[in-house]
């Protein structure tokens, strides 16, 4: 992840935060300190676009890169504080993961297959001939439920 800062010199440019997990105790405590932020709130702080963790991520991304000090921290956060968000700070919180909750649609299925198992299966919605073969407990052939139905 990354932070870039605008509109701030001399700390203009784009910082890299690294992932959460990665924060050290003395950033934690400045999170804390300075947004009220913990870890529990920390991906609600990002959803809501809490201006303060902004702030607070651009410091640890300047302490990161060797810009400020420690002690530089709270001035620093002080100083972000007398400026518009929009215009300050973009947070560039990387490529998204595959694995998590893409919304893209599948691949579409191709048509030209090179292969096949056997012959396909009939599409019916009809019930099976077949009769019940009796085994099971009694009455587990039905549901006191009936199956949910959306927009009726």
């Amino acid at each position: 992840m990354k932070i870039i800062v605008r509109n701030n010199a001399p700390w203009d440019g784009s910082y890299d935060i690294g992932e959460f997990d990665e924060l050290t105790v003395r950033e934690w405590g400045w999170l804390k300190r300075f947004a009220g932020i913990h870890p529990s709130t920390m991906v609600d702080g990002l959803r809501n676009t809490d201006a303060e963790l902004i702030a607070v991520l651009a410091v640890i991304g300047l302490h990161r890169a060797n810009r400020i000090t420690p002690e530089d921290a709270a001035g620093v956060f002080e100083r972000f504080g007398d400026g518009p968000l929009a215009s300050n700070f973009d947070l560039d919180l990387g490529d998204p993961d595959p694995d998590d909750g893409d919304a893209s649609p599948p691949p579409p299925n191709s048509t030209a297959r090179s292969g096949s198992s056997g012959d396909g299966s009939p599409m019916s919605s009809a019930t099976s001939a077949n009769p019940l073969n009796g085994s099971g407990s009694p009455g587990s052939a039905s549901s006191p439920y009936a199956p949910a139905t959306w927009g009726t």
